[in-house]
């Protein structure tokens, strides 16, 4: 507590979820992660002809009510992202962020692309700072990075960057934190968010790159393959002179392993679907006894508990409305499911056009707070809440108490690794006469429960 309480004492709006959207229209192609049959594809796997029995997961136990008692301004904020340590000690941070050009519009063929898909695709690029919780002090590490992780004993970092000034040809790095010292690991495809390197408990750094999933160690050596894992191959395919969209509604579309690195959750495309929607799937870690969960996941949020056993995400009206295509999804949803595909229930639902954002996990895997946001206004203005939910409680979620709807717009929030303080970036819109900019800041909200 005290170290948190001597970096924020006294004292991030994301790029729009557009090029999350569009990145996943474009991606798509090979085989379903559901169909790779017995091949053996991480080191920790177990024999996929004898399946690997799932324990029952010890219930947690009823949460108690949670309550804002204080909000303060981030000392040397405004944070636009915030990535915890394993260890709980430091964290990444990004404080600013320019738009990169992922699609251009030039040489792109009209027939490799989806129905629909507009040229001129962009994701955000951040810098990347670390913060030491102990002293509070900040160190800069890269200038304009993508997604990062964390390696299991919190010494290491991976992170994607782009190589070129436009395009979807990347590297992954890992910087040594003791040391300061980079290393370009291998190439990679630069893509968005749902393709974010995740760092296995096994040491292995899991990227994708020509449409295909791979996995290496930091040290750059074991380089790997993993058969069956196919996305898609644009850059190959234009640079052949060739349509480079492969029309597969199977291929898998951004994938999230669990932090004991035994499941994963990725999603599908389902075409059938007259608005953007995706299939959500829970495997084992090789792609083995796959498991469908919904047909109509947003595809915006699904992330796991740190103690592995839950999946949050949310939804287009409910996991299995039937008349889902015959009208708009006026209502949305957050879910839950078990790791093994289980116990699916509904943590709030939403009308009106309020849509969920930004589900945070508490540290022991108990509650879910997330944000709502409300229809927008004439003015092109709209209400952020934060609610709050008990996992085991079905439909239950409240409005956070004691938090103020005045510090801005609310776009994101982490909960700190001791469970004490939540963390939110909000940005505020500034109008003088004909000129317009945003004023960006994050704060901590102080918890307490009763």
């Amino acid at each position: 507590m005290r170290r948190l309480q001597s970096l924020f004492g006294n004292t991030l709006y994301l790029p729009v979820v557009l090029a999350l959207v569009m990145t996943a229209v474009l991606l798509a192609g090979g085989q379903t992660w559901a169909g790779l049959g017995n091949q053996e594809l991480l080191s920790f796997q177990s024999p996929l002809s004898t399946p690997r029995p799932t324990p029952t997961p010890t219930p947690l136990p009823r949460a108690k009510t949670l309550k804002v008692v204080a909000i303060e301004p981030v000392k040397n904020g405004p944070y636009r992202n915030i990535l915890w340590s394993p260890d709980g000690k430091k964290a990444l941070i990004s404080k600013q962020y320019t738009q990169y050009l992922l699609l251009p519009e030039k040489d792109v063929h009209a027939e490799s692309l989806p129905p629909g898909f507009v040229p001129g695709l962009y994701t955000g690029l951040g810098d990347l700072w670390l913060l030491d919780l102990t002293t509070g002090k900040e160190r800069r590490l890269a200038e304009k990075v993508g997604r990062y992780a964390w390696s299991p004993d919190s010494t290491q970092v991976a992170y994607l960057a782009p190589t070129g000034a436009e395009g979807i040809a990347g590297a992954l790095y890992v910087l040594d934190i003791p040391s300061g010292k980079t290393k370009r690991v291998a190439p990679v495809d630069f893509l968005g968010s749902d393709y974010t390197p995740q760092w296995l408990p096994t040491g292995e750094i899991v990227y994708v790159r020509d449409g295909r999933l791979w996995s290496i160690q930091a040290t750059g050596k074991q380089e790997k393959a993993l058969p069956g894992f196919r996305f898609y191959n644009y850059r190959v395919g234009v640079e052949a002179g060739k349509p480079g969209y492969l029309d597969d509604p199977d291929a898998p579309v951004g994938f999230h392993f669990s932090p004991d690195g035994k499941r994963v959750a990725y999603k599908t495309h389902r075409q059938n679907y007259r608005a953007i929607s995706y299939r959500l799937w829970l495997a084992d870690a090789d792609g083995s006894n796959a498991k469908l969960i919904t047909e109509q996941a947003e595809g915006g949020y699904y992330e796991w508990s740190p103690d592995s056993q839950w999946l949050v995400f949310d939804t287009f009206r409910d996991v299995d409305d039937p008349t889902v295509d015959q009208h708009d999804p006026g209502l949305s949803g957050l879910w839950v499911v078990r790791a093994d595909g289980s116990d699916v229930h509904p943590l709030h639902r939403t009308d009106g056009w309020r849509w969920i954002l930004s589900p945070t996990w508490s540290p022991d895997s108990s509650m879910v707070v997330f944000i709502q946001a409300g229809p927008f206004t004439e003015e092109g203005n709209n209400d952020r809440e934060l609610w709050v939910a008990n996992v085991l409680e079905r439909g239950t979620a409240t409005p956070l108490p004691g938090f103020k709807q005045d510090k801005g717009v609310t776009r994101c929030v982490w909960w700190s690794p001791d469970g004490r303080y939540l963390f939110t970036f909000s940005d505020t819109l500034l109008a003088e006469g004909d000129r317009f900019e945003y004023r960006y800041e994050s704060y901590r909200l102080i918890l307490a429960t009763e």
